[in-house]
């Protein structure tokens, strides 16, 4: 196979569920693990960066290992977090091009 992700393995962490309230907020720190969250409910702004995404139910936010990242509840929200190490690394500019979150439908 000659795909983007043929030599990709991951070594997952773990996964864990959370719920935090509206006044919640996560100052921004450098994550030591790559991490994909999936929004069940409520409405956030995630950042990584300078960059700010609004996030919502149904989202899938990609947090590439080594980023900044800083999160700020706009209601109660709930997410499922998945944190995973690799020694493969997406870029920068295709996490950009690509866009970080997607819609599932």
């Amino acid at each position: 196979m000659n795909a983007i992700y043929s030599d990709y393995s991951p070594i997952f962490l773990y996964v864990d569920k959370y719920r935090f309230s509206k006044n919640w907020g996560y100052p921004g720190s450098a994550v030591p693990y790559s991490m994909i969250r999936y929004v069940i409910s409520g409405t956030a702004v995630f950042s990584l960066g300078d960059t700010s995404y609004d996030v919502g139910p149904d989202d899938v936010f990609y947090i590439p290992q080594g980023s900044v990242l800083s999160c700020a509840a706009k209601e109660e929200i709930a997410f499922i977090s998945i944190r995973f190490v690799s020694t493969w690394f997406i870029s920068t500019w295709l996490i950009s091009t690509w866009f970080i979150r997607c819609r599932i439908f």
